[in-house]
């Protein structure tokens, strides 16, 4: 009896151990798999650094432009992606209904005031804004992107002002009290009279009537010519200082007296940024390659990223086959690694990249494995100290593996709709450890 006693203990024993390895390797994430096994006594696991990738960069079409948390405005010059210009149409909205002017209410002045929230570039180039009125109609609920051009009165400036940005200058209204930085825009009294003028009660009623009988503004730059200068400026139109402000006064007023009336912006109005880029003035010779004729063979030498609907980077796996014919692989990890480039002050590189599944006919998803271990592990954020980006896709290089159409992914720089970060970095092709890789740990199995 002791014996079988010994025996039967000894067999709940191994019972658990096997259980134990077997939940902690199902505990496991993908990537982490078979990583036991890398190690010089396992001939069958390699490590592949230098596994061949297709990269190009072109121009991306448009991307949605409509109620952005932020509009941007400006021109910016840059000697790689040429010349990039930035403007905004939004609605102006009643401050007050039924407003009671007074008798023969004549404007004094009028500013449109925005509050910064943040800038790309060269801020210490002079911008010229030019403010217009729409003559079109823009609807809140409606989907815009970046190319949609809305008609304008083209003869009737409602602004015309020269200034240099200064994002950076809080204002302080007593000790207690800091606010963001703004700029103070001064418009047309023929524009602040006509709407004092207004003799119809019923446009005053509503912001919807007033829209009607107002559509909007378009607030566009003049390009910069200085290359190398220029900035594209965001601005917090939705802040509650945000506005227009008519100074007027009437036959009643007094010389002390300062009477106004604001219309506002807010998150119930039409408010859509329009992007323009003209890519023939770069003075980048692989860039202009790539983008404008279309030669693709250059992304073995530089790939290039920009925010504002502008360039994105495909990334394809040619010879992917080549290891479905040399017999069953599995992927422990895959990384993609773009790294090698330079920036300078005012044009820092994204805090991070996107990285998406091209599905064709324009249609794009997440990959597997951003989809199914969320973005952390995914990743994509900016690594500071080796000035680098990683992303990790060894369950999309899996279903390639498994035969699984190869049509890209599609590389971009985050929140491109609202900044214009731009990135230039090493092509594919150089034979330099730290050019735009994909490393690899792979098993291969019976």
């Amino acid at each position: 009896m002791k014996t079988q006693f010994l025996n039967f203990s000894l067999a709940w024993v191994l019972l658990f151990i096997i259980a134990g390895f077997v939940n902690s390797s199902c505990n496991k994430k993908p990537e982490s798999i078979g990583l036991d096994l890398v190690d010089d006594n396992k001939p069958f696991v390699g490590y592949d650094t230098s596994f061949a990738l297709y990269a190009y960069s072109e121009v991306e079409d448009s991307v949605p432009a409509d109620e952005t948390s932020y509009n941007l405005f400006g021109s910016l010059y840059s000697k790689t992606f040429g010349l990039t210009n930035a403007g905004f149409y939004t609605h102006l909205r009643l401050g007050s209904l039924n407003p009671d002017f007074g008798p023969n209410a004549v404007a004094d002045s009028v500013f449109f005031t925005m509050v910064y929230a943040g800038y790309y570039g060269n801020i210490e180039t002079e911008q010229t804004m030019r403010i217009y009125r729409v003559n079109d109609v823009m609807i809140r609920d409606s989907s815009y992107w970046s190319n949609k051009e809305f008609e304008i009165y083209p003869d009737v400036e409602l602004a015309n002002f020269t200034f240099t940005p200064h994002p950076n200058d809080s204002v302080e209204v007593d000790s207690n009290t800091i606010l963001a930085a703004r700029l103070k825009v001064p418009m047309s009294l023929d524009f602040a009279q006509e709407i004092l003028d207004i003799d119809n009660d019923s446009i005053f009623e509503s912001s919807s009537a007033f829209i009607e009988y107002f559509n909007g503004i378009y607030v566009k730059p003049d390009p910069v010519t200085s290359f190398g200068g220029g900035s594209i400026l965001s601005f917090d139109l939705t802040s509650g200082y945000s506005e227009v402000i008519i100074y007027y006064h009437n036959d009643t007023t007094t010389s002390e007296d300062t009477l106004t009336y604001s219309l506002t912006i807010n998150s119930n109005n039409a408010r859509i940024n329009r992007f323009e880029h003209d890519y023939t003035k770069s003075w980048d010779d692989i860039f202009r390659k790539q983008i404008l004729f279309n030669d693709t063979s250059y992304g073995n030498q530089k790939l290039y990223l920009q925010g504002m609907a502008g360039v994105r980077t495909v990334i394809k796996f040619p010879d992917i086959s080549s290891w479905i014919d040399s017999g069953n692989v599995v992927i422990n990890e895959a990384k993609l690694i773009i790294s090698g480039f330079d920036f300078e002050e005012g044009s820092e590189p994204p805090t991070k990249l996107l990285l998406f599944k091209i599905l064709g006919d324009g249609l794009f998803d997440f990959t597997p494995d951003q989809a199914t271990q969320g973005e952390v592990y995914f990743g994509g954020g900016l690594v500071e100290s080796s000035n680098s980006y990683t992303f990790r896709i060894s369950l999309y290089l899996q279903d390639l593996l498994a035969g699984e159409e190869d049509l890209g992914l599609g590389l971009y720089p985050t929140a491109k709709s609202i900044k214009a970060n731009e990135l230039i970095f090493k092509g594919a092709g150089i034979d330099d450890p730290g050019r735009f890789r994909l490393n690899i740990i792979y098993s291969k199995t019976n």
